[in-house]
């Protein structure tokens, strides 16, 4: 989304979102990108919450941001918070971007809304192999990973496996404390073998006994090992 502005005059503009179920006794996580235009006075950008699709309506704050200029012009930076309400209901949020001085225009991208677990870990992505096409692999490479923590509480272990092609999974035990929001690496001691020609499969994949939601505890990425083309003598 788009404030616009036209930087010659102060502004004061709200965007508000869609209805959505809030549940009290729930932690929910707001995440979003913005960019500010201006390059020579502040920008100020409030997210609230509130019952209704107006200013007055807003009456739960979330996050408040203060751009100074030239700092944050024209590049995208992550802001995000958790909330909860009191009551159950439908609720909307509601981003109010204003400046006392000279507007310019600020976006807004990439909003992601989700409710947090208490326990909730998964492998956001597959780190290693480096090399996902390569011309042999050989019999033993080495499988990284990246897990990260997506709920509310610190977790000291997890269970964490990769499986190539349909082969038994290889299953092995990650000893550390991980906190929410955070990301820890883990590099399995067993080797994989992707040294048949041709396309494979790499799962990862976290099991805790607590997760409350499976869905992200999953990554898959294909490897490709083509074999070198013969030159042919004339």
């Amino acid at each position: 989304m788009t404030f616009g502005g036209n930087c010659g005059s102060g502004s004061d503009d709200w965007f508000f979102s869609t209805c959505v179920q809030l549940d009290a006794g729930k932690l929910y996580k707001i995440g979003f990108w913005y960019r500010p235009e201006n390059y020579t006075y502040n920008e100020n950008l409030n997210l609230k919450l509130g019952m209704g699709q107006n200013p007055a309506s807003m009456t739960q704050s979330i996050l408040s941001l203060t751009m100074p200029p030239s700092t944050y012009a024209g590049v995208y930076t992550h802001a995000q918070d958790t909330f909860s309400v009191n009551t159950s209901g439908v609720y909307y949020l509601g981003w109010e971007n204003y400046n006392a001085g000279y507007a310019c225009a600020m976006y807004v991208d990439d909003i992601r809304l989700e409710s947090m677990h208490p326990v909730n870990i998964g492998v956001q992505n597959i780190s290693r192999p480096f090399d996902r096409l390569s011309c042999g692999f050989a019999a033993g490479d080495t499988v990284e990973v990246q897990i990260q923590n997506y709920g509310q509480f610190p977790i000291d272990s997890v269970l964490v496996r990769y499986q190539v092609d349909n082969n038994t999974p290889v299953q092995e035990m990650y000893v550390d404390t991980i906190y929410p929001d955070n990301l820890a690496s883990y590099k399995f001691n067993a080797l994989a073998d992707f040294s048949a020609p041709g396309i494979h499969s790499l799962k990862a994949w976290t099991s805790h006994a607590g997760d409350g939601f499976n869905a992200n505890d999953t990554s898959l990425v294909q490897i490709d090992n083509i074999l070198p083309y013969p030159v042919w003598s004339s």
